[in-house]
């Protein structure tokens, strides 16, 4: 079953044509992973599915065009976490993960006991329960990502769209929190979109892969389709090597040209 639709978009940005020709259907529980260089028009294809540009052409989810939905109606089908969050400093962990029940909760209505048991247990599921009390501004970058990520899974959309989502984070984090992504993605049958710049683990954890160049689509299939020598120097202008891992996983390796 298809979860998103994507036809003929097209994005302009004062007058001037960032991404066209977008056509492509993501399937209920898949992971999509979006890759390709600085400028490629990575993070504007997310905003486009969010609806928080205007676009030519149409993103549907189950059959409904985006545009035509609410702002409510949105946050209940997508979440998203954006890879520089506005984060209020004041403002508790715990309080800010509850905003993202708020598309649960009617207009005059307030959170209740099952909002705050959704917080409690995201919080623990990402290992973030003992800083439910402290300040926003008082978390370090990788924390604040992973607080950011917390928000969206607790909305419970059935699409979550990540904007480099393992940026800010160690190597230990990053394997835990797309390890995380993925674990519910399969119990839940959640679909994620992302985009990363790190191309192996983009090959380890996506399903299948778009890469974009010039705000065109350059290449679309599994990983092991779209991560070839060829690809990667045309579009980043690197030297790599790729090394088959097995299961049909593969890693990309920078390699000096020189040596």
């Amino acid at each position: 079953m298809t979860a998103l639709s994507i036809r003929h978009l097209r994005v302009r940005y004062n007058g001037t044509e960032v991404l066209r020709g977008v056509d492509l259907d993501v399937e209920e529980g898949s992971w999509l992973g979006l890759v390709g260089p600085n400028g490629s028009g990575k993070t504007t294809l997310l905003r486009a599915v969010v609806g928080t540009v205007a676009v030519d052409g149409g993103v549907e989810i189950d059959g409904r065009n985006v545009v035509e939905m609410s702002s409510a109606e949105r946050s209940r089908s997508i979440a998203v976490v954006p890879q520089r969050p506005n984060l209020p400093m004041d403002m508790t962990v715990f309080d800010y993960v509850l905003l993202g029940r708020t598309p649960h909760i009617s207009y005059f209505g307030v959170e209740g006991r099952t909002d705050l048991q959704v917080v409690v247990d995201v919080l623990e599921r990402l290992e973030l329960g003992d800083l439910s009390f402290r300040t926003l501004g008082s978390l370090s970058g990788g924390e604040s990502q992973l607080v950011a990520l917390a928000r969206a899974l607790a909305q419970q959309a059935p699409i979550l769209l990540l904007d480099e989502p393992t940026s800010a984070l160690d190597v230990g984090h990053q394997q835990q929190v797309l390890e995380l992504v993925d674990e519910l993605r399969r119990e839940q049958l959640l679909t994620v979109v992302s985009a990363l710049h790190d191309l192996t683990l983009a090959a380890q954890f996506c399903d299948r892969l778009i890469m974009l160049g010039d705000g065109e689509v350059q290449s679309v299939g599994e990983p092991r389709e779209v991560l070839t020598v060829d690809n990667i120097q045309r579009l980043y202008g690197a030297s790599v090597r790729i090394i088959e891992l097995g299961g049909g996983e593969v890693a990309v390796v920078p390699h000096r040209a020189n040596r």
